[in-house]
């Protein structure tokens, strides 16, 4: 069976008293499709039951909305490990996948069997050691006044089984970060170890201009740099994030939901712009206030550069409107209108996020869910471009696309994965929904891309299930492969009614959805799945898991050649985090060839891999055969005799034999050679 029988099964038939079914959707900017047939409900993890126990005193503007678990190889057997938190009302638990996706809790073994008040969750090799470490923004109190007792963990995995909590060694805890949301890891100076932002959710009834005064070191997101063993505090850099404004202008920046490191500006050997320079941006997921991008401006004579809020028009597409901070604390800035498709009244109170190339034209696109307007918003990156938008930002036209897309669906969705369900070539999307509210029945559900082979691309929304007995709300989502037979499966983390003010709400935290395509499909299924091992080489600028990599995929999906782009990030689809690695369904293909574009500017190109594989591609491995051994030093020299761009082993873009050549040297050692 699917799971084992450790994990029992409950659902509870219950309807919360005056919802209702219907939906107030703008019928031209979605299209429903009903229930979907390619996911099956599994199980719930660990059914929690309604324990009679007094509220959390001054935590109830945030709990109902914290539901967090992350995927990850944690004993590195190559499966999907399973870690979420039970907010406070049972021990944390960590389900160690058997390979076939059978779950078994070893929380307790592993001495993650915490009871605490747990937010957000993201994982990580923080040291570099080759095992996935595990950060946990945790709340351990609230004072009067509102101010939260910051009580996060670092969880640093030994390698053998086992996890310490290292939050004060490295820093966590004296960096008072106050209402710790959703971490994400990344890294953002390009140094090959993994830096990490935390975003800080202030409680809502705090939200108000004398937050200032109550709070002087208020931020939405606190940037973390990682100095080898210690994170160091680095607010200079985010200066445009860090400060307070007058609620209902759409400012706010103490409200932080949701961190994203990507490189949105793609690779740096297109010919296209000198913008793309790998250094990965950060996108913000702002409560009581518009997204932010955050553009990352790299180094200047080693010293690193503030990110900068991306601003400018190009015709009638507009990027983010400069939120800058003003001289006086509590000013509202002058914030600039713009208005998403299908005539919405805004799209500010971002929750989720993901990244992802939509229609298929080699640009990351970016979808995030909002309260305003309960819809997903998506901006389209259109070609790069020099001549639009306000330096130092040559980076691109960005046109809001939802409506055109069917996108908006007047549900108020959190979570956002993006991926290809279907195995058919082109990025679906999945959402966890809040849901069944009064007029606004929302349920998890997937939206299918029905890309054409000339690019017109528009979604079709199903539900994950109509049956209102399953559990409800969503939050965090996530989406891997839990069995490894080639399709995503998805994940849901439930909000944890035991500290919610709701009546009457089921009471399952986490549910596992089983992906079917494989099982249906009749070769026009095939895929190809990803996962980078950098071999600890941080001189080489190269950091853990390949975080920070661009893949390209060129395949023949029947229509002749196209390009199909994935990345591999450690961010947060909001308090949530996907498997790390890259997954391309390729339809009926069985060859591809496969461009990796590694962080620190080397290039790897394989041409003829086979389909249906889970590559575990080493970095001094060259010919794509998952072995480390001396074809690849055959591959190398060829490379080298032919000033072939692959020979620029250090990325520095010249190829020098004496300097490349050490390169492969170190990189074939470290992962393994004979």
């Amino acid at each position: 069976m699917y799971m084992t029988r450790r994990i029992l099964i409950l659902v509870v038939l219950v309807l919360a008293p005056g919802l209702t079914l219907g939906t107030t959707a703008r019928a031209q900017c979605f299209v429903n499709n009903g229930e979907q047939s390619i996911f099956s409900f599994v199980a719930p993890f660990s059914p929690l039951p309604l324990l009679d126990r007094p509220p959390l005193q001054g935590l109830g503007q945030l709990i109902p909305f914290a539901a967090g678990g992350a995927v990850g190889d944690f004993d590195n057997d190559g499966d999907q490990d399973i870690f979420f938190l039970s907010g406070g009302v049972e021990p944390d638990r960590l389900y160690i996948n058997d390979g076939s996706g059978n779950f078994v809790d070893q929380a307790p073994a592993w001495g993650v069997d915490d009871i605490h008040i747990g937010i957000g969750v993201a994982v990580g090799d923080v040291n570099n050691d080759g095992w996935l470490d595990v950060i946990v923004t945790s709340l351990k109190d609230v004072q009067s006044d509102h101010t939260a007792i910051p009580d996060h963990r670092l969880y640093i995995n030994s390698g053998n089984g086992a996890f310490t909590d290292q939050a004060d060694a490295w820093g966590l805890t004296s960096a008072n970060i106050e209402y710790g949301w959703s971490p994400a890891f990344g890294d953002f100076d390009l140094d090959g170890d993994l830096d990490l932002a935390i975003a800080q959710r202030y409680p809502a009834e705090d939200i108000q201009s004398p937050i200032c005064v109550q709070f002087p070191n208020a931020r939405g997101v606190t940037l973390l740099e990682n100095m080898g063993t210690a994170f160091q505090v680095r607010q200079d850099l985010v200066p445009d994030i860090n400060c307070c404004s007058i609620p209902g202008d759409g400012s706010n920046s103490a409200v932080g939901f949701t961190p994203l490191f990507v490189d949105m500006d793609g690779t740096a050997d297109d010919g296209i712009s000198v913008a793309r320079d790998r250094y990965p941006d950060l996108l913000m997921a702002i409560d009581f206030g518009f997204p932010r991008f955050l553009v990352n401006n790299g180094t200047v004579n080693t010293i690193m550069e503030p990110f900068e809020q991306a601003s400018g028009q190009c015709a009638n597409n507009q990027y983010l409107s400069n939120l800058s901070c003003q001289t006086v604390p509590g000013a509202s800035p002058d914030v600039g209108g713009f208005t998403p498709s299908g005539g919405g009244t805004g799209f500010g109170q971002a929750m989720g996020q993901a990244v992802a190339d939509l229609n298929r034209d080699g640009n990351l696109d970016w979808i995030y869910s909002a309260f305003s307007g309960e819809n997903l918003y998506v901006w389209k990156q259109n070609t790069p471009s020099t001549t639009c938008g306000n330096l130092p930002l040559p980076i691109a036209e960005y046109e809001e696309v939802s409506c055109q897309w069917k996108l908006q669906d007047d549900v108020w969705s959190w979570g956002v994965v993006a991926f290809d369900a279907e195995n058919d070539g082109d990025v679906d999307i999945a959402v966890a929904s809040l849901g069944q509210r009064p007029n606004n029945p929302g349920k998890d559900a997937l939206f299918i891309n029905q890309l054409s082979d000339t690019g017109e691309t528009t979604f079709e929304r199903s539900v994950f299930t109509s049956d209102f007995r399953m559990p409800d709300p969503g939050l965090g989502i996530a989406d891997f492969d839990a069995d490894g037979d080639g399709d995503r499966d998805i994940i849901i983390f439930h909000s944890n009614p035991c500290l919610m003010p709701f009546e009457g709400l089921p009471f399952t935290t986490v549910t596992l959805w089983k992906n079917l395509t494989i099982e249906n499909a009749t070769g026009n299924a095939n895929w190809f799945r990803l996962f980078i091992d950098t071999c600890g080489l941080r001189t080489q600028r190269l950091a853990p898991n390949g975080i920070g990599t661009r893949v390209e995929v060129t395949v023949d999906l029947g229509s002749g050649p196209v390009t199909l782009v994935d990345t591999i990030d450690g961010g947060s689809n909001y308090l949530s985090q996907s498997e790390m690695s890259t997954h391309f369904g390729l339809g009926s293909a069985t060859t591809i060839d496969v461009k990796v574009y590694w962080a620190n500017g080397s290039i790897s190109e394989f041409t003829g891999l086979a389909a249906n594989q889970t590559l575990r591609l080493k970095r001094a491995d060259l010919n794509g055969d998952g072995a480390i051994d001396v074809n690849d030093f055959y591959e190398f020299a060829t490379a080298m005799g032919n000033q072939d761009p692959t020979a620029d082993f250090d990325g520095d873009g010249t190829i020098d034999m004496t300097i490349d050549t050490a390169a492969f040297n170190a990189a074939f050692t470290a992962c393994g050679g004979p």
